[in-house]
């Protein structure tokens, strides 16, 4: 039976990931797992308090980094160490924000690698506005999708930045001005039925199979902090003719961003946080494609 690692990477939000880790006990059938918690250098203790509920669980593992290493280095910590300590057969990178509902999600990776020889595979990743959130992108970004991503980012950032100093002078017009901005975003709340290879997945769920196992050291390249990783993945795997497969019959759920809106309670600010990261993330891929 293969061995299934789950790597969470915990940043603060304590009863949150214990929610996402709970969620792997109690409802997988699957019995050949391990969960690896990742504390990317939480300032609050709270990988302490992990490695102290969890010191008895046989199968939870707790590592601790001094600093907070961003998405990629961090799950890159705990993917190694599922990898090369542990011997895993597939590899789970999950948000602590996730949360298992399927019992049978792990058998339903392992068909679907047996069936696509796959590198990579993501499920059918569902928000509580039961929004579908994978895949990502239908397509992988090209140099002129980036230059346009990078400039809506660009005067997103900016937006938001107004928008602060208007709301510290007057309420009433940042009131007018926000819901003004929300016609303009629309959502797909659609899903896609059908499996697909080659698109880009959401990152709060990528699963890694043996053959990605095998030949890589890492998860995600480390070239971004926050945000991109997903398109760097789908590019690494394009150049290589590496398959990545996005699987409707798995699912789970996504308390999205719980991490950042704990950080930044205040919505202006986690744009700003989140637009300024996406701005830097775009300006790497841009660079990759180049390559």
């Amino acid at each position: 039976m293969p061995l299934v690692v789950f790597v969470i990477l915990h940043y603060m939000t304590v009863d949150t990931t214990i929610h996402c880790v709970n969620s792997i006990l109690k409802n997988l059938t699957y019995q050949n797992y391990k969960v690896v918690v990742v504390d990317n250098g939480s300032p609050d203790r709270s990988g302490e308090k992990l490695r102290q509920i969890y010191a008895e669980e046989d199968k939870i593992s707790v590592l601790s980094l001094e600093t907070n290493l961003g998405f990629s280095a961090g799950n890159n910590r705990g993917y190694a160490y599922a990898r090369e300590c542990l011997a895993a057969d597939y590899i789970f990178a999950i948000n602590n924000d996730t949360e298992i509902v399927q019992e049978d999600m792990v058998e339903r990776a392992i068909q679907c690698y047996k069936s696509t020889s796959c590198y990579v595979m993501g499920p059918d990743i569902i928000n509580l506005e039961q929004e579908h959130q994978n895949p990502r992108r239908k397509c992988l970004l090209t140099k002129d999708k980036v230059l346009l991503e990078l400039i809506k980012e660009i005067i997103s950032n900016q937006y938001w930045r107004i928008l602060k100093r208007i709301k510290c002078n007057d309420p009433k017009i940042y009131f007018i001005l926000k819901e003004k901005l929300k016609r303009l975003y629309t959502k797909d709340i659609s899903v896609s039925t059908k499996r697909k290879e080659n698109v880009v997945l959401q990152g709060a769920c990528i699963i890694f199979s043996p053959l990605y196992i095998k030949s890589n050291t890492f998860a995600f390249e480390e070239l971004t902090f926050l945000y991109g990783e997903e398109d760097l993945l789908a590019l690494r795997c394009k150049k290589n003719n590496w398959i990545m497969v996005y699987e409707p019959d798995m699912k789970i759920l996504h308390a999205e961003q719980i991490a950042t809106k704990f950080i930044y309670p205040d919505m202006i600010e986690k744009k700003i946080f989140t637009s300024s990261n996406t701005i830097k993330a775009m300006k790497v891929i841009f660079k990759k494609i180049c390559e």
